[in-house]
């Protein structure tokens, strides 16, 4: 085999494998580099440069000449004539800094801040009180039997809140990271 060539560098495994399979379908033989790393933790895929799609030398130009057949074939169809959407450069610099907020943990921190506030419009019986009992309490001192402990049963009931929160938050995620409805033909969203 020829020394090989790196004819694009995906930043995503699946791009990477749609360019391969394509070229594997023509006879050509494709291969990936960092595709192991890609699998295993993407947050790194960046820092290597991306995912390699190497050819051997002697079938580059036989490659280029398919993905340039492909491409003419592409805009001749009007199935393909309508040019994909993409997202808002002001979507995609949210969705930036929203990872790294929360890859250092200043997002949950800032979100815990905003929301701390809106507790005190719940119902007192729904959130039970976390505070210890005073000191007083844990002797045995006459007339302070109003004075209620944490029992098991607001223990659960937190830890319900808490999973219900973060349910809550990871739908709320889910929503606004979602790509945006493609146009179809008509000019009607879906």
């Amino acid at each position: 085999m020829s020394p090989s060539v790196v004819i694009h560098r995906a930043q995503d495994i699946e791009s990477a494998l749609v360019l391969v399979n394509f070229f594997q379908f023509h006879g050509l033989d494709a291969r990936l580099d960092n595709a192991g790393h890609a699998s295993i933790d993407w947050a790194i895929v960046p820092a290597l440069g991306g995912i390699a799609v190497r050819l051997p030398r002697d079938q580059l130009e036989e490659a280029k000449d398919l993905l340039r057949t492909a491409v003419e074939e592409a805009r001749a169809n009007p199935n393909f004539a309508e040019p994909a959407r993409l997202r808002p450069v002001w979507q995609k610099r949210l969705l930036a800094w929203s990872m790294l907020g929360f890859y250092t943990g200043i997002l949950p921190v800032l979100i815990a801040l905003l929301l701390a506030p809106l507790t005190n419009l719940l119902l007192p019986d729904l959130i039970p009180d976390l505070r210890p009992p005073p000191p007083e309490a844990y002797y045995e001192t006459y007339g302070l039997d109003h004075i209620r402990t944490p029992s098991h049963g607001d223990e659960l009931r937190t830890w319900g809140w808490v999973v219900l929160g973060f349910v809550a938050f990871l739908i709320l995620l889910e929503r606004v990271t979602r790509p945006t409805a493609q146009v179809e033909a008509t000019g009607e969203h879906e």
